[in-house]
């Protein structure tokens, strides 16, 4: 019988593959006996159960016994790291937990069918997978949430963490005196809710789920920011290094039609990039709050998050503390989140002040209100000849309100309470002189020329 077409050409080729995988199977099950009277003659005091093999596709493995594994018993998550390929397991347990079946399957049979593979030359691609070690982190994991009337994100985000390749061992979902009924969605799930009477803000939210977190490691996971499946395992890597204290990927929005969605894309993003990057002092970047895994260690040892920093910037300041203690971070652009929050005009010129009133408080630009006034005005215009050179005339509206609404929360902080005393930028600032306007630059660098930095102040980038 002559086969035409690729296709026919790919289908004998399958058919072929899977009777090699199941006659290797079934001579393996033959040969397992011999083995097993060798291990007993040799370690007569263990227990050597006899062995499954369970060939992909088989007719005696549905697509149940695949999840829960053979005779109805749990798999051991990561015992095998692929899908496909022949599977080893004696009374439903991974060979894995027994050492000396581990150095058989490992070093005896592993060998072998890498080179029936190759001597047959059909599944070479799947042979260096048939026996792995198992991949899956020693370390345990505790994840949480922090939320504030964020019920409507809950469920996505819930599901999301709970279906991760490697999920985590337990998951708090800090209820942060919400006003919604984020307590009866979070009760629908296998986590444990931890509830303020009191909005007390992002900072003493996440202290409280390092309070009770149990496990070595601490991830975190912003209410409306959804993670791919692979997010944590990809990130769990990195601490096989001892100095790296935590990790973090991107945030990507995955709302960007409706003008204030996309005017937020371009102002507020929190993407590093496509690259992985190792992060230590005295780099300026810093992870972002809204997805990482820390040392649960290191965190209690710089002393947990600052209550002064309630919805914003407590990120930064940890981060900043973990590098200064000298630990490093990393970021892995394949650990990524789908940011899923929808914003209205108001709403983003809101947040984009509270965004940036930390960076401008801690760079001096409230040391003079009116500069700071001006500042705005002046930053609205760049915005603007942006967006026009880009053709994104719809984003105008937001551009020209921007000045007026950043002037007018300015202008409440200032003469508020609760104003912050004036900081000393440092004279090597690049963020202060921009502040000034352009005439009078020029003025501002020859008086700080004149009075050099103190080496002592903790305005130091080098302190």
């Amino acid at each position: 019988m002559t086969f035409k077409g690729s296709k026919d050409i790919q289908r004998r080729a399958q058919f072929t593959a899977l009777n090699f995988h199941r006659h290797s199977a079934k001579i393996l099950s033959a040969s397992h006996r011999w083995i097993r009277k060798w291990l007993l003659l040799a370690c007569p005091f263990s227990e050597f159960p006899p062995l499954q093999i369970l060939a992909p596709n088989s007719a005696s493995e549905s697509l149940e016994d695949r999840k829960n594994g053979p005779l109805g018993t749990n798999r051991v998550r990561g015992a095998i790291s692929q899908p496909r390929g022949t599977r080893f397991f004696a009374n439903g347990t991974s060979i894995f937990s027994n050492p000396v079946w581990s150095f058989c399957a490992l070093h005896v049979v592993s060998p072998a069918l890498r080179n029936l593979s190759a001597s047959s030359n059909l599944l070479i691609q799947d042979a260096p997978h048939f026996l792995s070690p198992p991949m899956t982190s020693p370390l345990k994991i505790t994840a949480y949430i922090p939320s504030f009337n964020g019920a409507a994100y809950l469920p996505d985000t819930i599901s999301a963490i709970l279906n991760q390749s490697h999920p985590p061992d337990e998951l708090l979902i800090i209820d942060d005196g919400s006003t919604d009924n984020t307590a009866e969605i979070a009760a629908k799930y296998p986590v444990r809710v931890i509830r303020h009477q009191q909005n007390q803000g992002l900072a003493a939210a996440r202290n409280t789920a390092l309070a009770n977190a149990v496990y070595p490691l601490l991830a975190a996971f912003d209410a409306d920011a959804v993670a791919d499946p692979q997010w944590l395992s990809s990130l769990l890597e990195h601490f096989r290094d001892p100095k790296v204290a935590g990790t973090g990927g991107r945030l990507l929005e995955h709302f960007c039609i409706a003008p204030p969605d996309l005017w937020r894309s371009l102002q507020l993003g929190q993407d590093l990039g496509e690259t992985l990057i190792e992060i230590s002092s005295p780099m300026p970047k810093r992870l972002g709050g809204f997805g990482t895994v820390f040392r649960t260690a290191v965190l209690r040892e710089i002393g947990g998050y600052d209550l002064r920093f309630r919805t914003n910037y407590e990120d930064v300041d940890a981060c900043a503390r973990v590098l200064q203690a000298g630990y490093k971070v990393i970021f892995d652009p394949r650990a990524v989140m789908r940011h899923m929050r929808r914003d209205t005009f108001s709403s983003v010129l809101r947040t984009s002040w509270r965004w940036d009133f930390y960076n401008h408080y801690f760079s001096g630009g409230y040391n003079y209100i009116f500069l700071k006034l001006l500042f705005n005005f002046r930053f609205a215009l760049v915005l603007l000849r942006q967006h026009a050179a880009a053709r994104r005339y719809l984003l105008f509206p937001l551009d020209a309100a921007l000045p007026f609404v950043h002037c007018y929360h300015d202008l409440r902080y200032y003469f508020s309470s609760q104003r912050l005393p004036s900081v000393t930028p440092h004279p090597d600032s690049a963020v202060y002189p921009l502040y000034f306007p352009r005439p009078f630059r020029g003025l501002l660098r020859c008086s700080r020329a004149a009075s050099p930095a103190d080496p002592s102040s903790p305005n130091n980038p080098n302190h």
